[in-house]
C-alpha cells in the first residue's frame, strides 16, 4: 500500500503559508505517494491546483479520522482534542 500524506487546513487565522507546493505534490504522487488535501480556501495555494497534479481533496478538518499510519503535514501544532483515528 503506498503512504499517505494528508496536508491539513491550518486554523490559526490569517494562516496562509503551505508546507506543500502543488510542484512538490506533484512530484511526491509521481514516487508513489498517495496525497490528501484538506480543503482550504485561504491556503496560498488553490485546491484545484493541487487536484490538478493527482491529489485528492477532502473536507478540512478530515485529518482527526485519517489512520494512524498516514502522515499528517502542517504548519501549526496540532491540538490534542480530537486527535484519535478510527481506522
Amino acid at each position: 500500500m503506498a503512504p499517505v500524506i494528508h496536508l491539513r487546513a491550518e486554523t490559526k487565522p490569517f494562516e496562509r503559508r503551505s508546507p506543500l507546493s502543488p510542484q512538490t505534490a506533484k512530484a511526491l504522487i509521481d514516487a508513489g505517494y498517495v496525497l490528501k488535501v484538506e480543503e482550504y480556501p485561504d491556503r496560498i495555494y488553490k485546491d484545484s491546483e493541487f487536484k490538478a497534479v493527482g491529489a485528492e481533496i477532502i473536507p478540512a478538518g478530515s485529518w482527526t479520522k485519517a489512520p494512524l499510519e498516514d502522515i499528517i503535514l502542517g504548519l501549526k501544532e496540532l491540538p490534542t482534542d480530537g486527535c484519535t483515528s478510527s481506522a
